[in-house]
């Protein structure tokens, strides 16, 4: 359920139409809304959601390599996916 976050999507809204890349971290609290808020803020809008998980790093990139190689049609990155490149990524 999403509850009334005005303030918060007007804030992402003025970032999404500012055409310059732009590094946004949402953090707070556990059960605060913070992921309902950024699936509301995506809905109808071109986009990569990934949600890490408590598992391997390997296996982090290769689902994460799936979902930007299925958003930009890359086969490359379908077959092959990102590579770890030493501690840093």
């Amino acid at each position: 359920m999403f509850i009334d976050r005005k303030k918060e999507l007007s804030f992402l809204v003025e970032k999404y139409k500012n055409p310059r890349p732009q590094f946004i971290v949402l953090w707070g609290k556990r059960r605060v809304g913070k992921t309902e808020l950024v699936k509301h803020f995506i809905k109808n809008k071109p986009h990569i959601y990934f949600l890490s998980e408590s598992t391997h790093e390997k296996e982090q990139l290769k689902r994460f390599s799936i979902l930007v190689g299925e958003f930009f049609k890359e086969p490359l990155l379908l077959t092959r996916g990102v590579r770890h490149m030493g501690r840093g990524l």
